[in-house]
């Protein structure tokens, strides 16, 4: 019988277990086993999500591991830099501009959030790069290669204020993409793996069969 869905402490160390490199899934395994004779909804969530904060931290450190060990390229924290400073560009913009709204804020609000939701797209790809996600690099060329369409119209329909600046930008995208396009580049990004789980079967780890037939014990 699957897992009950409603458990969600389980289903959050689940995620976690089968998004972790496989070095660090035995922390997983203990907390599942661990889970299953903790009693109470609120004792289950607060040992899942101290769980869950324990393998995420473990797993940025690996991945931060892993970059050194690869030689500290400087090409790709540069572009990660550049990431970072450019949503912190772009959030600061739009804060400073709020003043300046004449709109209802029930009208306002909801654009706003979507907008600090875009801005906030090039530190989370910059964090990516940082990990060396396959992903993010895509995703980062594909920002970037917008971000230069929109520079170029912006430039060509006469609309730049400063059309240096405008073309400097232009030049920097292009040099962006040409450096998440090398070849020595992409050697060093893999693709994270996604796996979609939709019943407990793919969970099979031997020490955490007593936490599944606890759970299943639970829900007849």
């Amino acid at each position: 019988m699957p897992v009950p869905e409603n458990d969600f402490a389980f289903r959050l160390l689940l995620f976690f277990h089968h998004r972790i490199p496989v070095s660090l899934q035995s922390w997983s395994q203990a907390m599942i086993a661990e889970l299953s004779a903790i009693e109470g909804f609120w004792n289950r969530l607060r040992w899942s999500v101290g769980g869950a904060t324990t393998l995420l931290g473990a797993h940025l450190r690996l991945g931060i591991l892993d970059l050194a060990i690869v030689g500290h390229r400087l090409d790709i924290k540069l572009v990660a830099a550049y990431q970072f400073l450019f949503s912190v560009a772009l959030i600061a913009i739009m804060t400073w501009q709020l003043p300046r709204i004449t709109e209802s804020w029930k009208y306002a609000v909801p654009v706003l959030i979507m907008c600090y939701a875009i801005a906030t797209l090039p530190a989370v790809l910059g964090f990516g790069l940082t990990l060396l996600d396959e992903s993010a690099r895509l995703g980062t060329i594909l920002f970037t290669i917008v971000h230069a369409l929109f520079d170029w119209k912006y430039l060509h329909s006469g609309f730049a204020p400063y059309p240096k600046f405008t073309v400097f930008r232009i030049a920097l995208d292009v040099l962006i993409i040409v450096v998440l396009n090398r070849r020595a580049v992409r050697l060093a990004f893999q693709l994270s793996p996604v796996s979609l789980l939709l019943h407990d079967d793919s969970f099979s780890l031997p020490a955490a069969g007593s936490a599944l037939h606890t759970l299943r014990t639970r829900s007849l």
